[in-house]
């Protein structure tokens, strides 16, 4: 089971009345993740200015997932093959605020290993069976209820 590292996530700056909840919305971000030898996942530290409620936005919160996620499936492989099973997370996204929507989700996904052509293709199908990637892709009913007092 993946852990995250309570450390590492910052401590949110003070409100600000022009927009809710302090923090003006991003039209893009990065995240980065790590995850050590011990299999823990550890988030980069970043700049105080880019943190919201919590630490993290919510759309930080997505990528935390994803890249979490991604790491466990990813360490599984790794392992299994004897390889070292270090990885570094990179995510980007661009969001649009007119729409609000995330309009781009990239990952860059740094392994410390040579992985041949058949490795590299059994690692795609691994991160492909990834339940927070397949639901980012539609796969999963999301239901909403709003319960009025």
């Amino acid at each position: 089971m993946m852990e995250m590292d309570a450390n590492t996530l910052p401590v949110s700056p003070p409100s600000s009345p022009a927009h809710p909840g302090g923090v003006k919305p991003p039209s893009s971000g990065t995240l980065v993740l790590h995850r050590g030898a011990d299999g823990q996942l550890h988030l980069e530290p970043r700049e105080a200015s880019d943190h919201g409620v919590l630490g993290l936005r919510p759309v930080e919160h997505l990528a935390v997932a994803l890249g979490g996620c991604l790491s466990e499936f990813a360490g599984r492989f790794l392992e299994r093959r004897k390889l070292p099973p270090t990885l570094r997370i990179e995510m980007h996204w661009g969001v649009s605020v007119q729409q609000c929507c995330i309009d781009a989700l990239r990952v860059r996904l740094h392994v410390d290993a040579q992985l041949d052509e058949m490795g590299r293709q059994t690692l795609y199908r691994m991160l492909d069976q990834c339940p927070v990637h397949k639901a980012l892709h539609g796969n999963v009913e999301v239901t909403l209820e709003v319960v009025e007092k």
